[in-house]
């Protein structure tokens, strides 16, 4: 909460399966996909943005959360499948 000056961030994936266990573990989050995502942003100034494909076009981060304090974290940083990297966030909640 330090990193964000005590706001609550928003948690937005580029998974659909990684945002399934992150809510089936207590914790809201959002796919950065979703075509209603803009308006979700619209009063928030932090987010966590939990990337599992490190393809993910750079592009579609740009335009959604450029202006917003953004702590990033690269699962497939830590796991070689997505399997690995969707079991990541379940292993912590």
């Amino acid at each position: 909460m330090k990193i964000f000056n005590s706001e609550v961030p928003i948690v937005l994936c580029d998974n659909k399966d990684i945002e399934d266990s992150l809510r089936l573990a207590g914790i809201e989050a959002f796919d950065v996909h979703q075509a209603s995502i803009e308006e979700t942003l619209r009063n928030c100034n932090s987010v966590v943005m939990v990337i599992s494909d490190p393809n993910l076009d750079r592009k579609l981060l740009k335009e959604k959360i450029s202006k917003l304090n953004v702590l990033m974290l690269p699962c497939y940083a830590f796991s070689s499948t997505t399997a690995e990297t969707i079991y990541t966030p379940e292993s912590v909640g």
